[in-house]
């Protein structure tokens, strides 16, 4: 759904997942990835999560530095 441009969409069954596991780094890292498009400060949080959760997590890295 993200990559059909329907983020919005997609944030309901992240946030569902993350509800079941929020240890969860890819939905951790899709969700920030979601909220990039409308609010970089938020998707900060969810990048810095998904690393918390796995520092060597390289696309939540790259996502990150790309900010």
């Amino acid at each position: 759904m993200i990559i059909l441009g329907r983020e919005d969409e997609a944030i309901q069954y992240i946030e569902e997942a993350i509800k079941k596991d929020p240890n969860y780094k890819f939905a951790q890292y899709s969700k920030g990835l979601c909220l990039n498009k409308w609010n970089n400060e938020y998707a900060i949080t969810y990048f810095e999560t998904a690393i918390k959760i796995d520092p060597s997590y390289a696309i939540a890295l790259d996502a990150l530095l790309e900010m």
